[in-house]
C-alpha cells in the first residue's frame, strides 16, 4: 500500500489531536507527517502530548 504525505492544520488543537488519534487508530499509511501550528505553541513537539493521551 503507497504512503501518503500528511500535513495538519492546527496540530496542538482539539481538531488537530483528534485527527492524528483517527489516523493513528486506523492504521493509516502515512510516510511523512508534517504538523503545523502557531507560534504560541512552539515547542510542543511530542506525538502523545499532542494527541492528548498518555500511551
Amino acid at each position: 500500500m503507497a504512503k501518503h504525505a500528511v500535513g495538519i492544520v492546527g496540530a496542538t488543537g482539539a481538531v488537530g489531536a483528534e485527527l492524528m488519534s483517527v489516523l493513528a487508530d486506523l492504521n493509516y499509511p502515512v510516510g511523512s507527517l508534517h504538523l503545523f501550528a502557531s507560534e504560541r505553541s512552539a515547542g510542543k513537539n511530542d506525538y502523545h502530548a499532542l494527541r492528548g493521551k498518555n500511551h
